[in-house]
């Protein structure tokens, strides 16, 4: 049944619980943001989980712009928005990540999170191995690896090659730090052929990795970095998981400090108290903190 779910049944449900709220309503991509948010959030602010990603977030917002909804905001993934026209145009109410995507932002803003999950995946390996290597330099090493992917990612998407980068087949890759043609062959080989078979991926590629060498929280999205750094982990020797499981013990972890260093944490505090007067955030870990 998901496949009938559209933009105008996701504003069908906003528009039909709307009169039955006193609370606001935060509309999000998927169900790993419904279940971090649902979690943090006051018990008067209702989530609401998309089925049909960012697209059917935005137009959705556009039609709660439309018939002026109160107190209703939509929280998307900024994805490559920065860099590459947007196809859908944003509502008013939108709000978006501060870098890719909204997990790295939690990621990156706060790494004692994600060194607490690797410590814990980690706990028996490093005795066994003798391999002696910090969490810190394993996030670096992820993030170093996904930025790779991340960048041949945009440049398919700005330079419309249509290369199938989903589920990037980290495992095959031969080291932690592999060549740039490595990386490019795998990608076409999983593609279907580009039109333009005389231009030089591998060399566009290593040019590009310059150019966005500083840019890398807008560039690496949150399933790239947690495949890369699993891969990383089985080949350092250190252990065998996949980059799903790191994600969800990473979105188990997040704490509320974390999510009250974000940016969006600001907007959508500040415009919630704007609007009823008091802010959609109600994290439970505050009251042990």
């Amino acid at each position: 049944m998901i496949e009938y779910l559209n933009s105008n049944t996701l504003f069908n449900e906003i528009a039909m619980i709307r009169p039955e709220l006193k609370g606001m309503i935060l509309v999000v991509e998927g169900s790993d943001d419904e279940y971090t948010m649902d979690y943090h959030t006051g018990a008067s602010v209702t989530v609401i989980g998309a089925h049909g990603g960012k697209r059917e977030v935005l137009e959705a917002s556009i039609k709660a712009d439309q018939y002026a909804i109160p107190s209703a905001y939509f929280l998307v993934d900024s994805d490559y928005d920065d860099f590459v026209p947007t196809e859908v145009p944003y509502g008013t109410r939108v709000v978006t990540s501060d870098g890719h995507d909204f997990v790295m932002d939690l990621v990156l803003v706060d790494q004692s999170v994600m060194q607490r999950v690797l410590g814990a995946h980690l706990r028996t390996a490093t005795a066994g191995t003798g391999v002696r290597i910090s969490a810190s330099e394993l996030i670096q090493k992820g993030l170093a690896l996904a930025f790779v992917v991340g960048v041949l990612r945009l440049l398919s998407v700005k330079h419309q090659w249509g290369l199938k980068l989903r589920d990037f087949p980290f495992g095959k890759l031969r080291s932690i730090e592999p060549r740039v043609d490595e990386i490019v062959r795998i990608a076409l080989n999983n593609s279907p052929p580009i039109t333009e078979d005389t231009i030089d991926l591998a060399r566009i590629l290593a040019s590009a990795l310059n150019d966005y060498r500083d840019q890398s929280t807008a560039i690496v999205g949150d399933h790239d970095y947690f495949s890369a750094t699993a891969h990383v982990l089985k080949l350092a020797g250190l252990a065998n998981v996949k980059g799903s499981t790191l994600a969800t013990s990473f979105i188990a972890a997040v704490h509320c400090r974390a999510i009250g260093r974000t940016g969006w944490y600001s907007d959508l505090s500040s415009r919630s108290k704007e609007e009823s007067g008091e802010s959609c955030f109600a994290c439970p870990c505050e009251e042990s903190a």
